[in-house]
């Protein structure tokens, strides 16, 4: 079951929509629920980490080993070396690693959060610069 919450001034938690109520509605009082909360990303964040992978690729070296490589493709391998990776058995018992998933739906703000600190860091570190620097300077990006 998935309700959507929205914390108003004082530390309640309220349904979002009149679909939230009517689940709310159907619990049983005085029983604790346990829930997992997640903030929902801005589209303006996900769109900034591909803009700075772009950036990557259009300004390595000649010669470098992401010169004309996709963005994308460079964020994945990124996921792949922080370790933000699923693991998998295959039917012959052989083990597989998928990168996670960037959808919105798969990932909360603060996931995406600590998966673009990483990533953006390592694309500094390639550009020769500090996190700090590539993340003022994305903010001139065209996203």
């Amino acid at each position: 079951m998935k309700i959507c919450l929205v914390k108003r001034d004082k530390p309640v938690l309220e349904p979002a929509y009149p679909s939230d109520l009517k689940i709310i509605q159907r619990l049983r009082p005085n029983i604790v629920k346990s829930v997992d909360l997640k903030q929902p990303r801005n589209y303006e964040f996900h769109k900034k980490l591909f803009a700075i992978a772009k950036l990557v690729v259009e300004n390595v070296p000649e010669g470098h080993i992401w010169e004309g490589k996709s963005p994308y493709l460079l964020v994945k391998s990124l996921m792949y070396e922080i370790g933000m990776v699923d693991i998998y058995q295959n039917i012959d018992g052989s083990v597989r690693l998928e990168t996670k998933s960037l959808a919105f739906d798969a990932m909360c703000h603060s996931e995406f959060a600590e998966v673009y600190k990483k990533v953006v860091t390592i694309c500094a570190n390639i550009l020769g610069c500090t996190f700090e620097e590539l993340n003022k300077r994305s903010k001139n990006l065209e996203l």
